[in-house]
Formats: C-alpha cells, structure tokens, sequence
C-alpha cells in the first residue's frame, strides 16, 4: 500500500510539474495562468519534499543532502497569496502585479525559518561554535515545522475567504473561479481533520507511525492534478477581452471616479479621455470603460460631460450667467467647443442653456 500511495505522490509532482510548464508557457491569460502555475509549484515542491523523505533522499550522496537541507521545499504561506490573486486575475484579466502586492508574500518569511536555521548551524559549525551532530538545531526544526503549520492553515483560510468575498456578484462566466475556491475550501476542511491530531504529540505520533502524512498529501496531490487540468483547459476557454467584474470590484472603480470628478474636478481638463482618467483613478482602461458601459449605462464621454454640465447649471444657478457669458462657464467647466457644449447640454438637461435659464426664472 506505501508503495502505491508513493506513486500517486510521485506522478502528482510530475503532473504539477508539466502543468506548470504549461501554464507558464500559456500565452492566453499570461497573469493569471502564471499565479495559477506558481500556486501548483507550491504544491509540487512540498509533495515531493515528502516523497523525497518516504524514499531517503535526502540522505544519498552529498547533492541531494545539500538539496535537501537548503532548499525551501515548504512555501505554503505563498500557497494563500497566489490562490487570491489568481482570482484577481481572472475577474479582472488586464490585473497588474504591483509592488504593493508584494506584502503578501512577507509571511513567507516563516516558511524560510528551518532554512535559515541550517544555515545558522553550518556557519556556527564552520567557526567552531557549535559541535558536529546538531541534535538539538535538528529538533527545533522538527518541532517548529509541526506548529508553524497552525499560521500556514489560518493564512490560507483567510484568503480562500477574501476569494470569496470578491466573487461575491460575480457573472455566472466565473463558473471555474467558484469551482476553484470550493476546491481549496474542501482541502482546507482535510487539512484542519488532519492538522488537530498531529498537533498533539500523542495523537501525532502515532498518526505518523501508522498513516504518516498520507491522509493529507493524497488529497492535496489530488488537488494539484485538478487544478493543473482543469485550470488549463479553463484558461484556454475564458475570454480575452472584457473584464469579469464583480459588483464590489465595479463598486470601489464607480467611488474612486467619482472621488476624481468631484475632489479633483478632473473633467475641467478639456482633453481628458478614457486613458487619462484611468490613469488618475489607477484602474484599467478597459475596466473603466466596462464599469461606465455596463454598470452606468454611459460611454466615457457622457460621463465626462455630465459632471461638466452639472458645473455649469450650478453656476448659473447661483447666477454666474450675470457675470460671465454662457461660453465663459462652459469654457470653464471643462468644453474647447461651444457647440460641443450645446448637444451635451441639451442631451444632459433636454433643453438649451438659454431654456434653462429662462425655464429657472433666470432670465
């Protein structure tokens, strides 16, 4: 049974592996299928790490003892991370990784500890600070990767939720996204069955004697081969063009327009269009224009214009028509053109600036 249990391990790491390859290679979706490929690496590295222990590598000839020490093979604090903005990039397929997304990543500082302790060792073995054998370094390492795996758990958990919350009002097109979150929240209840009795030595111990750490690497395996599938083939049908936007992320873009337009006044630059009113609010052109289309039923220019007409109507309102001329305020506000001015204004109001103001009991 070990025997074959071990094959299933090893084909998933060659299965993670290839999918990986492909992923990285994949030219559809490159952010997204990228972040895919590095959460599936994530997986692949601590599996055959495991594999690698049932089978003594670790323990055969210098190379693979160097390998086996000074590789980080446990890099499951970037596993959340990845898994979350994976799902970033596929509801918003022109999603930038940015350097302030790096501090996710920071936790993963807690994945290098047992590295960074060998290394510690061998420099203080090197000065002759410490004697050859290292028994108790080796027991800190052991004792730390069995609790360190309890902030591991949390930090997935907490991410696979923030998934969830950005899905929430998603298009029915996210199908996969939903199937890709429910996966990883089925591993983590595996994950949590399991990780309440290896936490406690007794229980712990003979978990190990008897099952190792098959009851949750066989799942988790599993996990990567699907999600190496299943994601590929997914990524080969999603749209390019378009964003999938859920209704918070169309949310948060509608607030920081209007925070521009009403804070900033930026529609009193007369050539302010689609790419600079992206780039003011930090936000994709293409998911700019899909906001206004779809969620505000307005092209880029009616928006525009219709804070510019609101401008103008308070102005002469509070009878700023006495002291500047119509064209004056409409120059003002943001138009180059009077008769630019005119359509909107009549489009905007449903009559003309001179029957506005007569229809105001201005004139």
């Amino acid at each position: 049974m070990k025997v074959f249990l071990g094959t299933i391990l090893l084909l998933g790491c060659l299965q993670g592996i290839v999918s990986c390859v492909l992923l990285f290679r994949s030219k559809r979706h490159r952010q997204a299928n990228r972040l895919l490929g590095a959460l599936i690496l994530v997986i692949t590295l601590a599996t055959l790490r495991v594999y690698g222990n049932d089978e003594g590598w670790w323990d055969k000839g210098l190379v693979l003892i160097l390998v086996g020490n000074f590789v980080p093979f446990f890099l499951v604090m970037a596993a959340g991370p990845l898994a979350y903005l994976y799902v970033r990039a596929c509801l918003d397929p022109r999603f930038v990784f940015r350097k302030r997304d790096r501090i996710h990543f920071v936790p993963v500082l807690l994945d290098l500890v047992p590295v960074i302790t060998v290394c510690i060792y061998v420099v203080l073995l090197a000065f002759g600070r410490v004697k050859p054998g290292g028994g108790a370094w080796g027991n800190f390492i052991d004792s730390y990767n069995v609790y360190v795996d309890i902030p591991r758990w949390i930090s997935v958990t907490v991410y696979v939720l923030a998934g969830w919350k950005m899905l929430k009002g998603a298009p029915d097109s996210t199908r996969w996204i939903r199937h890709f979150l429910t996966g990883l929240t089925v591993f983590q209840v595996i994950w949590l069955i399991n990780l309440i009795p290896y936490e406690f030595p007794a229980s712990g111990n003979w978990m190990l004697d008897h099952l190792d750490w098959y009851p949750l690497y066989i799942p988790m395996t599993v996990l990567s081969y699907w999600l190496g599938i299943k994601g590929y083939l997914s990524s080969q049908l999603m749209p390019v063009s378009g964003a999938l936007l859920t209704k918070t992320m169309a949310q948060q873009t509608i607030r920081t327009l209007e925070k521009i337009m009403k804070e900033d006044k930026a529609y009193r630059n007369p050539d302010l269009n689609l790419a600079q009113l992206a780039k003011q609010a930090g936000v994709p052109t293409k998911t700019v224009s899909t906001v206004l289309n779809q969620h505000l039923g307005q092209s880029v220019n009616e928006y525009i214009n219709g804070y510019r007409i609101k401008e103008v109507q308070e102005k002469l309102l509070e009878g700023g028509a006495r002291e500047r001329t119509i064209a004056g305020l409409a120059y003002e506000s943001g138009f180059n053109s009077l008769p630019t001015f005119q359509r909107a204004f009549k489009a905007i109001s449903g009559v003309s600036p001179k029957e506005f103001l007569i229809k105001s009991g201005i004139e």
